[in-house]
């Protein structure tokens, strides 16, 4: 690691914070080993690391994974109390406290209950596993879910969460929909916009501006000042009022990370600047940072807490290259660093970079400030202004979904993974760095560039041709993606497929191939074919449904299989060797074929049942390939002793959900297929395919999650 002037910026506590970072990360990845072993060296190099400090990383790790691996006895009864409540369309889920921990609880039934509320719930309840979303709910104290069979009130009680759900609910009345969603998200830190206008903010880089942070405390903070200058002259003595008020705010907003972070950090300077105690900013916010994580060490895992902290981190490392009189370069500054900084984990959300951010968001960040902030505000005394207020709340909304569609300036890249991460974040580092120390030219700023469009992973850049089968619980959905984006063919489409797809960096799509009808197959063709650009459909002739007549439509280039074919789709020879005739059910009209990718062979099977086996056995007597994807994600549906003896494959791969309700994969088929290499979905997640022309590697989980390392044949 390199020296810099940064090292005389605090006494030490971000080499600490970095550390425990570190620390908790690997325990999700062991990538972050790859890093982490050298630093410690590097600290023991600095003499920074001491014993006592060893210890208490101990204990933290011990926490931590303890935390991570704690599965409490699910009984399927509790009584608790409602901390939170999200009502959607078909069902409303609660967040119900239980002594030390928390369950997350699914209802669909009619009765909504409120914040506040001491309910009896009976249902069916499941553990959660290590995937990024059940990390999400487990830095949140919730080890299971509960699907409720039946809720009973036995009372309520009065809490600060059931004090801020009251206050969202008067104005909730008062207020006119728009101006409403504006209070509650930036006074409140209650998320009330719809999905369509979340997805433009997050496109277009100001989501911060709609989330409770600095920049809403210090504006607060400014109000306070003003209006207490009068009476209290003395400045210090202004903050008897302002941290508290401050702290009881945080609790209103449910105390999110953002205000956490901002009020903290506040307390912390003005106790800096009373005692003298010679703290640095990059002090303050590590402190505050080690005092969440080791107060909930799952802390670490949340997106929105890691966004805050290293936006600030770097802003002040970097407050050298913002400092400027004038305030619009300023902005634009912060924005940049705030731009490059979030890169990483933003790409993770919307798979795309919208470089329109860099040219907006200083004009947005100064119309909030002037304009929506005060109006906000102005909202909490005189509701009655709603009226007026809300054209210029749907101007401002309008003006996001204008810039969203704007997408000259934005373009896709895959998501980032563990080490992609790491090695971005050190690049950066050092860029600060040499920056900073005035030794960087431009060759340097070239080679840089060059590196990050890399580390960007542009799709054209990917060297390997790869089969993706995507983990979309129960459903099927596999995607062939040939290297330097030389075409993507969709196998079925289920799921949050969608998602998956985008962190590829795919746009287009050359051709979807749906086996056949079945929901868990065709689900979200529509959106796909909406969302992409999708260059032909290939479909089945028998079994056709009224679904798949309109997903006909949608596309110019139809191509029905209704006999033996082949069909050249970029290159690839795909070999359609059922269905020949009309079998009666959909499953057993689903399209097999083979396709050659690479060296390496692959059977697609869609839900083939026996029946279709045997219309197969009639035309061939061999069949051979490298790879299997099982029939009808493991039922004993398919995979007959006479189709099996003509088949001959090393490697299957099965498509199933998670503790699904079929019991997908049958022991049977288990048993069948127990001399052969088996990849589950449900046990492993999505599955790659890596091919070249020396044949094939199959990896999964590649965040290398220690929790999830399994193998199983």
């Amino acid at each position: 690691m390199i020296r810099s002037k940064i090292l005389l910026l605090s006494n030490h506590f971000h080499f600490y914070a970095i550390l425990i970072t570190l620390l908790g990360l690997s325990l999700s990845s062991f990538y972050y080993l790859i890093v982490l072993i050298p630093y410690l060296f590097y600290l023991i190099y600095l003499r920074i690391l001491k014993f006592k400090l060893f210890i208490l990383l101990i204990f933290f790790t011990a926490v931590t994974i303890f935390l991570l691996n704690y599965k409490p006895n699910m009984s399927g009864s509790y009584e608790g109390i409602i901390e939170n409540v999200i009502k959607k369309d078909e069902y409303c889920s609660y967040t119900i406290k239980i002594g030390f921990r928390k369950i997350l609880v699914y209802s669909k039934l009619d009765t909504i209950y409120e914040v506040g509320d001491i309910i009896k719930v009976i249902g069916k309840e499941n553990g959660l596993g290590f995937d990024d979303y059940d990390l999400y709910l487990k830095s949140q104290h919730i080890y299971s879910t509960l699907s409720a069979s039946s809720i009973k009130l036995i009372g309520n009680e009065w809490t600060i969460l059931k004090f801020r759900s009251k206050i969202l609910k008067f104005y909730e009345l008062k207020l006119e929909e728009t101006s409403y969603s504006y209070l509650a998200s930036l006074v409140f830190a209650h998320d009330n916009f719809g999905d369509d206008f979340k997805t433009s903010i997050n496109s277009i880089g100001i989501s911060h501006l709609f989330s409770i942070s600095g920049f809403h405390v210090t504006m607060i903070v400014i109000l306070l000042n003003k209006i207490l200058s009068k009476n209290v002259k003395i400045y210090i003595k202004r903050n008897y009022i302002i941290i508290p008020f401050l702290v009881l705010y945080s609790f209103l907003c449910a105390n999110a990370y953002g205000i956490m972070r901002s009020v903290l950090m506040y307390i912390l300077a003005e106790l800096n600047f009373k005692k003298q105690y010679g703290l640095t900013k990059l002090d303050i916010c590590s402190i505050v940072y080690l005092g969440i994580i080791f107060f909930n060490p799952l802390s670490l895992y949340r997106l929105s807490f890691q966004l805050t902290f290293i936006v600030t981190f770097f802003l002040i490392i970097g407050r050298y290259l913002i400092d400027d009189t004038n305030k619009i370069k300023s902005n634009f500054k912060i924005t940049f660093i705030a731009f490059l900084v979030t890169i990483p984990l933003v790409s993770n959300i919307k798979y795309e970079l919208n470089f329109i951010t860099l040219l907006i968001s200083p004009l947005f960040i100064y119309i909030f400030s002037i304009l929506i902030m005060p109006m906000t505000y102005l909202l909490l005394l005189l509701p009655m202004l709603s009226v007026i207020f809300k054209d210029f709340f749907m101007l401002f909304t309008n003006s996001v979904y204008f810039f969203d569609k704007l997408k000259v300036f934005s373009f896709p890249i895959a998501g980032f993974t563990p080490i992609y991460i790491i090695i971005y974040y050190i690049l950066l580092m050092i860029i600060f760095i040499k920056i900073e120390n005035k030794k960087i030219r431009v060759i340097h700023y070239l080679s840089y560039l060059i590196f990050i469009l890399i580390m960007m992973r542009l799709p054209i850049l990917s060297i390997n041709d790869e089969v993706i089968m995507l983990d979309v619980g129960q459903g099927d959905s596999c995607i062939i993606k040939l290297k330097h984006n030389k075409g993507n063919i969709l196998i079925d489409s289920y799921g949050n497929n969608i998602e998956e797809i985008k962190s590829f960096g795919i746009t287009k799509i050359d051709a979807l191939i749906l086996t056949h009808a079945d929901k868990d197959h065709i689900q979200t063709a529509g959106d796909v074919i909406k969302y992409f650009k999708c260059d032909k459909l290939i479909t089945s002739a028998y079994g056709v449904t009224d679904e798949i007549k309109s997903l006909r439509k949608m596309v110019k280039n139809n191509i029905v299989i209704g006999k033996k074919t082949i069909v050249t789709i970029n290159g690839l020879k795909f070999n359609f060797i059922a269905p020949v005739e009309d079998l009666g059910d959909t499953n057993s009209n689903s399209l097999v074929f083979t396709v050659k990718v690479c060296k390496t062979n692959f059977l697609f099977t869609g839900d083939m049942t026996e029946i279709e086996e045997k219309s197969i056995l009639k035309e061939t007597n061999r069949i051979r390939v490298d790879i299997l994807k099982v029939p009808h994600h493991g039922a004993n549906t398919g995979l007959s002793k006479d189709f099996l003896d003509i088949l001959e494959f090393d490697i299957s791969l099965i498509s199933v959900g998670k503790n699904n309700f079929y019991g997908h994969p049958h022991p049977d088929i288990l048993k069948k297929l127990e001399d052969k290499r088996i990849y589950r979905t449900d046990i492993l997640g999505t599955i790659y395919v890596k091919l070249d022309q020396n044949g094939y590697k199959i990896k999964y989980n590649l965040r290398l999650n220690p929790f999830l390392l399994k193998h199983r044949k």
